[in-house]
């Protein structure tokens, strides 16, 4: 086990060899994105495997964008922007040391110790994370590697400083504070500062969803986002299950009340017909008889017919009176019989009436 003073010591020689500036900051350089380098990824619903190139006046046309590009240790979960920039910024893009032979190569400031002290360990490989249109086109690089897709319009979203880039081992640091010298560290030094490198994915994304790239620890949080969701619509969808059933059994008693009344409606119709046709029938006459409801049509019938004083009576009584009028007058007395109840209401009625004009 390494003592903490070997390794405070370790760090201190490693400041002073790197030289920081006086404000602590690590400026780098370094090969950023690297022209017709076929790159695979895996898109995560169908598991298709594309391997995608930048062509050269791609990567011309875009260089002058990466300046001013936030510097971020590993690939955050979610691209850089004003919402989480000060969880992920550790640096920035501060000049396009323009394109050699295919490869981008960048100047950047580091402000953040932590990442710095991860560079000065060994942590020293590039990969930028950019949106881009993607055009389907078969071809083969002059290494003679198949593509299978290009890359166009690329759009810079941040620069991440990681173990393991999608570009391939050229894609890294070349340079501390515009030293000459090449960085090389032995595998002693890095293993030293491998407790620093734990922030951040420390490679490209391999998994594309809906042209967007995942890496594994994206992956996990999209896939707890949606696990998240999808607990929530499960919940949402009880509920409108039960206010659909509701509406169901609401919308089954409207249809019955509905069919109810089509049907009383047409009971009252048919009564009605029935009521004036048997007027007729008797040779009564009334005005205007079409127009009005059964109540009306019989108390004219009664007005027409008899001196009794219907004024103030309940609706009982007027039947009564109705019925002896109409069974006395009939010519048909089955036409007004319209069933068991009504012959029983009619034949009592009629007896009082008897009575009344004093018959046996």
């Amino acid at each position: 086990m390494v003592k903490i003073e070997g390794l405070r010591n370790l760090e201190f020689n490693v400041r002073k060899f790197n030289q920081l500036d006086e404000n602590g900051f690590l400026t780098i350089e370094g090969v950023a994105s690297i022209a017709d380098k076929p790159m695979e990824y895996i898109d995560f619903w169908t598991g298709k495997i594309t391997r995608e190139v930048i062509p050269l006046e791609e990567l011309e046309k875009s260089q002058n964008l990466i300046v001013g590009v936030p510097v971020t240790n590993g690939h955050p979960w979610d691209f850089v922007n004003n919402k989480n920039a000060t969880e992920h910024v550790r640096g920035s893009v501060i000049e396009n040391l323009g394109i050699e032979d295919k490869k981008l190569n960048i100047k950047a400031k580091i402000y953040d110790g932590e990442l710095i002290l991860a560079i000065q360990g060994g942590k020293d490989k590039i990969s930028i994370g950019y949106i881009c249109d993607v055009e389907e086109q078969v071809g083969f690089v002059d290494s003679g590697e198949s593509y299978t897709h290009v890359q166009r319009n690329i759009r810079y979203n941040h620069v991440g400083i990681v173990n393991d880039p999608r570009a391939g081992e050229e894609a890294k640091i070349t340079k501390f504070n515009s030293k000459e010298h090449d960085l090389a560290y032995s595998s002693g030094l890095k293993e030293q500062f491998k407790k620093f490198n734990n922030k951040g994915s420390d490679s490209m994304a391999v998994w594309k969803i809906n042209g967007k790239d995942y890496n594994e620890q994206e992956l996990f949080a999209e896939a707890t986002r949606l696990n998240s969701e999808n607990e929530a619509l499960k919940v949402e969808k009880s509920k409108l299950e039960g206010e659909l059933a509701v509406e169901k059994e609401n919308a089954k008693k409207a249809v019955e009340k509905l069919n109810g009344l089509e049907d009383e409606i047409e009971k009252r119709v048919n009564s009605k017909i029935e009521l004036i046709e048997t007027i007729k029938t008797n040779g009564i006459e009334i005005e205007g008889i079409e127009k009005m409801n059964e109540l009306d049509i019989k108390k004219a019938v009664i007005k027409k017919n008899s001196a009794i004083d219907i004024e103030g009576k309940d609706n009982n009584f007027i039947e009564g009176v109705y019925l002896a009028l109409m069974k006395n007058n009939s010519k048909d007395p089955v036409q007004i019989k319209t069933n068991e109840k009504d012959i029983q209401k009619s034949n009592s009625l009629c007896d009082a009436w008897d009575k009344l004009r004093g018959g046996n």
